[in-house]
């Protein structure tokens, strides 16, 4: 069953088993197949916690908040389980047996590439504990660097209101120089508004988009039906080898080792498979999302009830690179938020090749 890529017992939180009944209500088949309700919150925990700004007590915080409950009815999730999610290879696509692995034929959640970043941060927390302050900035936890030393800056509060920030200085090369956090804020805060798209610019650019990918739909359907059919040779060949296998044609190794390279090529082309299917529409999904963001970007930032870690997530989205030079902040806006901005005709001077900026004047 494992070189056939079958899982016994239960599901990992985020699938559910399901049992196919004959008219006798025998069962004829089982299944793992994703939770509706629940695979969306795991494949977000997932994305989250690469971004490196959760722990797995502050994920499990969150994903409390979001409903996401354990398998047992009523049941909610705690840090054991949410950090046993996080390192269960099951959700790419292999199922760990004995200390080894396998490929299951079941329907992967996330990407092996998201896995392994989630695996680098799990290892990086649990080997390097580090005591996290009490209070949260919004250019906190290493999201600015010095310019001149390349050290971190970090934030201080003075007289219980008012925030600065300024170089650790760990390297003993800079001078401590201050910049309020208001000023900080507000460099960012001009760039975010030209960022703002209105609402018919938003359809025009979907509507340009949907037309462009309206041209690979025949190649897709072309690859799809190569694919399947591909798929179906292999379940054939899969038969052919039991039968030879009953017929004592092939020793029990040979048949397995088999069997396996089919299942694992299979697996493979239901990934192919998936990204045909969803391409398209993911493409315009995401397009459509980061418009959006870029539409209400500014709006989120002022959110007076908005947490300074929910604001340094937002800027984590949305720039990369930040740099203090001395009191002024230097930042690059990520791909393709870059492009809304050339997009919604609002020039920001740029700094040598691609979109480097630098905080208006």
């Amino acid at each position: 069953m494992r070189a056939q890529g079958v899982k016994t017992g239960h599901a990992p939180l985020g699938y559910k088993n399901i049992q196919i009944t004959n008219e006798d209500g025998k069962i004829i088949e089982k299944d793992i197949l994703p939770d509706p309700q629940k695979a969306p919150l795991v494949i977000e925990a997932f994305k989250l916690f690469a971004t490196g700004e959760y722990s797995v007590k502050t994920m499990t915080a969150y994903m409390k908040k979001k409903g996401l409950k354990g398998n047992k009815k009523g049941k909610t999730i705690a840090e054991s389980m949410m950090h046993k999610i996080l390192a269960d290879p099951f959700y790419y696509g292999e199922m760990k047996c004995k200390g080894q692995l396998y490929p299951h034929k079941y329907k992967p959640l996330i990407s092996k590439l998201l896995y392994e970043d989630v695996q680098d941060i799990l290892h990086g927390r649990y080997k390097n504990r580090v005591q996290m302050t009490a209070k949260e900035f919004v250019f906190g936890k290493g999201l600015l660097t010095c310019k001149r030393c390349g050290c971190s800056y970090s934030g201080e509060e003075k007289k219980g209101k008012f925030i600065y920030y300024a170089c650790t200085n760990s390297k003993n090369k800079c001078k401590r120089i201050y910049v309020p956090e208001r000023e900080l804020l507000e460099s960012v805060r001009k760039v975010l508004a030209k960022l703002q798209l209105s609402d018919e610019k938003v359809q025009e650019v979907l509507k340009g988009l949907k037309k462009s990918t309206e041209h690979k739909s025949l190649f897709q359907k072309n690859e799809m039906a190569r694919l399947r059919s591909k798929y179906d040779s292999l379940t054939e060949k899969m038969d052919r080898f039991l039968d030879l296998f009953g017929e004592r044609g092939l020793t029990k190794e040979a048949y397995d080792k088999k069997i396996a390279e089919c299942v694992q090529e299979q697996k493979e082309i239901e990934i192919e498979l998936e990204g045909h299917t969803e391409a398209n529409e993911d493409y315009l999904v995401t397009a459509g999302r980061i418009l959006d963001l870029s539409k209400r970007a500014l709006t989120i930032f002022d959110n007076p009830n908005s947490e300074p870690g929910e604001k340094r997530q937002l800027l984590s989205y949305l720039i990369q690179n930040p740099t203090m030079d001395g009191k002024k902040l230097m930042f690059t806006l990520r791909n393709p938020f870059n492009k809304v901005l050339l997009l919604n005709e609002h020039p920001i001077k740029l700094r040598g090749q691609g979109s480097n900026l630098g905080h208006p004047r």
